[in-house]
């Protein structure tokens, strides 16, 4: 997780050298949501979704400004 998470980031840094999109929001955002089930921290599932929205948000702002 930790990992996924560091070669995430890594490309995504200013300036990104690689739009990776919702490729790694969703493998990342997905992880969290099935530990969380899996544990039984339903209440943090509205909370885990902020990953994959705000990823989504930033592709859209980023792809948007290189324009």
């Amino acid at each position: 997780m930790v990992g996924a998470l560091f070669g995430f980031l890594w490309f995504n840094v200013h300036p990104p050298s690689l739009f990776m999109g919702d490729t790694g929001s969703l493998s990342l955002g997905a992880t969290i949501g099935v530990i969380a089930l899996m544990t039984g921290q339903w209440a943090l599932l509205p909370v885990i979704a902020v990953v994959p929205v705000g990823e989504a948000l930033s592709d859209i702002i980023q792809i948007a400004y290189f324009k």
